[in-house]
């Protein structure tokens, strides 16, 4: 009964943010069974803990949270080994490079909607439990606090942005974060940001500004408040 209660709970928080039916039943089935040795469940606890035991949270829900996140780890894991799993089996048993491809891709789209799934759940379950503000504290924990960090470093870069350019260069690295959340090592979360970088720059640049000549102001700045 109590695992009934459960579902139907979340069931209606889903309904509550918009989330179907037909996608709550998806959400359910979305992570491939895979068992993981007591070690990485551990380190998962420990790489959530670590940055949710830092919010204004009661001890009560920093478990909760605690719990949520490092699941996430643990689902998004299952779903990419298993996806790997299955593209190195396709390359073992073919010769063929356009059958090889084909698979490949074909298991990389159902593998990618699994994560855009499992993402949506996961916001789901953070918003049951701490408020949209904690979410995203939540979400830069994952992601290493690049999106506050990397804005503050444009302001100190480029003083002069307007706070209409500001808010589009948040918008970019905040759509980063969303995407390198479900990276699974912190190289990729890395790469995701810094594609996004390089459109940033691209951006302030169409505006006119010297990236180069800027960076040696605020060299010059940090050396007189020294």
């Amino acid at each position: 009964m109590k695992q009934h209660h459960r579902i139907y709970i979340l069931s209606t928080v889903l309904l509550i943010l918009g989330i179907t039916p037909a996608v709550c039943q998806e959400l359910e089935t979305i992570v491939p069974e895979k068992e993981f040795p007591q070690e990485y469940i551990e380190v998962t606890h420990n790489r959530a803990y670590d940055f949710v035991k830092e919010m204004d949270l009661s001890s009560e829900k920093i478990d909760r949270v605690t719990e949520i996140v490092a699941q996430q780890y643990r689902d998004l894991s299952a779903i990419q080994d298993t996806r790997d799993a299955k593209i190195e089996m396709i390359e073992e048993q073919f010769d063929e490079d356009d059958t090889i491809e084909q698979m490949t891709r074909e298991i990389k789209i159902k593998a990618q909607l699994r994560e855009d799934a499992l993402h949506r759940q996961f916001i789901a379950k953070l918003t049951a439990e701490i408020s949209a503000e904690q979410v995203n504290e939540v979400k830069n924990g994952m992601t290493y606090g690049v999106v506050p960090i990397t804005f503050k470093g444009y302001l100190k870069l480029l003083p002069g942005l307007t706070e209409e350019q500001q808010t589009q260069i948040k918008a970019w690295l905040i759509e980063a974060r969303e995407y390198a959340m479900d990276a699974g090592s912190s190289r990729q979360k890395h790469h995701i940001f810094n594609d996004y970088k390089g459109k940033i720059n691209n951006y302030v640049s169409s505006l006119g500004y010297d990236l180069e000549e800027a960076e040696k102001r605020l060299q010059e700045r940090q050396q007189k408040s020294e």
